[in-house]
């Protein structure tokens, strides 16, 4: 049985990111995700931009 793990939103934010998901895509663990996780992301990735005045064409 894989494992099922959840990461806390800095490592899905993080440099290493592509290489924890390509992990799970080799099937070494299987990503749990949940709503409250999901518009974390969102939220924190949206406020970066701002911050850095970046817009999406």
């Amino acid at each position: 049985m894989i494992p099922r793990v959840v990461l806390d939103t800095s490592v899905l934010l993080s440099a290493e990111r592509h290489e924890i998901i390509f992990m799970a895509h080799q099937g070494i663990f299987q990503f749990i995700w949940s709503p409250f996780l999901i518009a974390e992301v969102v939220r924190i990735r949206t406020e970066w931009a701002i911050k850095h005045q970046l817009e999406y064409t």
